[in-house]
């Protein structure tokens, strides 16, 4: 009798499950098929990524949880915790994941017990309820590209079911270097030592443009950090590239140079060295009118779409084929002599700074000239102008200040020339008019080099004294002793025998004419005397 009636209560209660399901929204059916189209694994092997961040932060249920981020190959991923199958009752997987401003994350459908970096400890999903794994979502770009101008990471969450979602919450990224302001100082994660070999994923890159006119454009004097230019920096956001100035979610193109820069490449190639003002090591390649990327880069970036967000920013109507990017300088740059680990600002990374000129311009460039010959003074700035434009000659500088051309000297050996002006040949040209001076208008239709025309110094001509001086020559004879010294040896030993008086201007000619005549008067005395050969000195006594 029992068996017979617990059978009619089990056939109730089915039959009462199939009426109910037959009212059921079409949704709940969905959860079983959602279920199915979804898989898990073991263990997901992170490779190739030594940092990871921890997120703190609480979703509304506790259920769904964003626990880790990290970045590699130019996208981040984030690790959430769900709530998958919990005793049969269906799973709450993350169907859809956002951040503000319309960044949207790519959810995965593979759920893991543990994840592992490298050789790392497995780390397990651990949550609120029993079956707890992990779900990944992935964004092109960087975590800086994620975080609001709090450096917070705001994420909502549509999943299965309902009731696990986040809706807007707020995460911090522990440990996460948030940059600083150039010149400041701030947290630097534990990573490579910054020592420009490092293709990790704690190398930075910026992409720098160069504010200017592109028809009218001072070209940089590198190589070195340098400040003499306001700059626009590049930002991927999801492959599409805008200019931005700077910010404090940072100017950074890509948190993983390597998958950009042939660090191989740049290590080997011939680089120039200097320190920036915080003694930080700069090093890298110049060249003014542009660097084959093709050499130092393992991969493309879209000229044409930063020449377009060019334009667009500084308001220059045209099409972005009629101008070309030159990227000028690639360097590595340490903010600080204390290197990586103390600071890390956005000085610190590889750099590609590049500038932007119209296609038809035409290049003026200043020539030292020097041939051998070495100066103080620094050369004036090319410049890259429209065709046909009228330039004015620029002046010399001397520690970043410009000084007049009369001031530039230059030399060779113990020979100083003095710069005279600019011509369009090495050779000083016949005519005059052909030097052109500083601020001088030249009009340019084709590339023209500036020479600089440097004569030598001319020696200064002493003016000669109009002062006149008592000179008198005297005659001193053997048989009365000879002088042992300068001074005045007294009337018994010398004779006068004439006192002239002369103007030193005049004296050259006049005095040899009187000495070629007191010569004769002691030829004359010798034979009137019968004497032998005396010994004639003939001492000029001068008084002032």
């Amino acid at each position: 009798m029992f068996e017979k009636k617990r059978g009619k209560r089990f056939l109730a209660s089915v039959m009462a499950l199939v009426m109910l399901l037959s009212l059921a929204p079409v949704g709940a059916l969905a959860a079983k098929d959602d279920n199915e189209s979804y898989s898990v694994n073991e263990t997901l092997n992170i490779e190739g990524v030594e940092t990871y961040y921890e997120l703190s932060g609480q979703s509304n249920s506790g259920f769904t949880e964003a626990q880790l981020i990290w970045e590699k190959d130019s996208t981040v991923y984030l690790a959430f915790t769900v709530n998958y199958g919990n005793n049969g009752n269906g799973g709450k997987q993350i169907l859809s994941a956002t951040v503000p401003n319309d960044k949207t994350l790519e959810v995965g459908t593979t759920l893991y017990t543990n994840l592992q970096f490298e050789d790392n400890t497995p780390i397990s999903a651990e949550g609120k309820k029993q079956n707890t794994l992990w779900q990944i979502a992935t964004y092109t770009g960087s975590i800086q590209n994620l975080l609001n101008d709090d450096n917070k990471l705001i994420i909502s969450t549509q999943n299965q079911g309902g009731g696990h979602e986040i809706n807007g919450i707020a995460y911090t990224v522990e440990n996460y270097p948030i940059p600083s302001e150039p010149g400041e100082s701030g947290e630097t994660p534990s990573g490579p030592s910054g020592d420009g070999d490092q293709q990790g994923t704690n190398e930075r890159l910026y992409i720098a443009i160069i504010q200017g006119d592109p028809t009218n454009l001072t070209l940089p004097q590198e190589p070195g950090f340098s400040t003499n230019y306001g700059y626009y920096f590049v930002q991927n956001n999801e492959g599409n590239y805008s200019l931005t100035e700077w910010s404090n979610n940072g100017p950074v193109f890509s948190n993983n140079a390597g998958s950009y820069v042939n660090v191989s490449a740049f290590n080997n190639a011939t680089k120039a060295e200097t320190t920036n003002d915080n003694g930080g090591r700069v090093t890298g390649i110049f060249a003014e009118d542009g660097i084959d990327l093709t050499t130092y880069f393992s991969t493309t970036i879209s000229e044409a779409d930063i020449i377009s967000a060019y334009l667009s920013k500084q308001g220059i109507a045209g099409n972005a084929e009629d101008y070309k990017l030159v990227p000028y300088v690639l360097k590595y740059e340490d903010y600080s002599s204390d290197g990586y680990d103390e600071y890390y600002t956005p000085a610190h990374g590889y750099h590609l700074d590049c500038y932007i000129i119209k296609k038809n311009n035409v290049k003026v460039t200043y020539n030292a000239n020097l041939n051998g010959a070495t100066t103080g003074y620094t050369l004036p700035a090319d410049i890259s102008v429209a065709r046909g434009a009228q330039i004015s000659v620029s002046k010399w500088t001397k520690d970043s200040a410009k000084v007049e051309d009369s001031a530039v000297t230059a030399t060779k050996g113990n020979t100083t020339y003095e710069f005279k002006g600019w011509s369009t040949t090495p050779s000083e040209p016949a005519d005059a008019s052909g030097l052109y001076a500083a601020g001088r208008e030249l009009p340019v239709t084709t590339d023209t080099t500036l020479y600089a025309i440097c004569k030598e110094k001319e020696e200064e001509q002493t003016t000669p004294s109009t002062d006149t001086v008592d000179a008198k020559y005297f005659v001193l004879m053997p048989s009365m002793g000879t002088p042992t010294s300068g001074k005045d040896q007294g009337p018994k030993t010398i004779s006068p025998i004439i006192a002239i008086t002369a103007v030193l201007s005049t004296v050259t000619r006049e005095v040899a004419m009187k000495e070629k005549s007191l010569l004769l008067l002691l030829r004359n005395m010798r034979r009137q005397t019968q004497r032998p050969a005396i010994l004639l000195r003939l001492v000029l006594r001068v008084s002032i």
